[in-house]
């Protein structure tokens, strides 16, 4: 398929990316009260500007290149690694790890080979 084929899907799973990185950053908060972490204020603040920048970026520009691919890609392994810190020592946290191939899965909506590596 040509790239002029896939910018419609590319550019409807960049805008459904976005809106799973904001419920990611609701999740987070919730998870860190349940949790009673103290950290929940920061990981939930680093969470709302891994979710600001991409957000801006993909609702301005007309097209979703491959640097925005690669950035969603890699803003979305990002959220993993803040629930697994927030789960630290919980009995789920080794369920949580099953979360980065959620989010591997998540990003084929891309279409970009590209952005599943980084």
């Amino acid at each position: 398929m040509s790239d002029a084929a896939l910018f419609p899907i590319r550019r409807a799973g960049a805008r459904l990316l976005v809106g799973a990185f904001a419920a990611n950053c609701i999740a987070l908060g919730l998870v860190g009260v349940m949790t009673g972490k103290i950290e929940t204020f920061s990981v939930v603040a680093i969470a709302l500007v891994l979710t600001v920048v991409p957000t801006l970026w993909v609702m301005r520009s007309a097209e979703v290149d491959a640097a925005q691919r690669t950035a969603l890609a890699l803003t979305a392994v990002c959220f993993p690694g803040l629930f697994l810190y927030l789960m630290n020592g919980h009995l789920w946290q080794m369920d949580m790890h099953m979360y980065f191939f959620a989010m591997l899965a998540g990003l084929t909506v891309l279409c970009d080979r590209r952005a599943l590596i980084a």
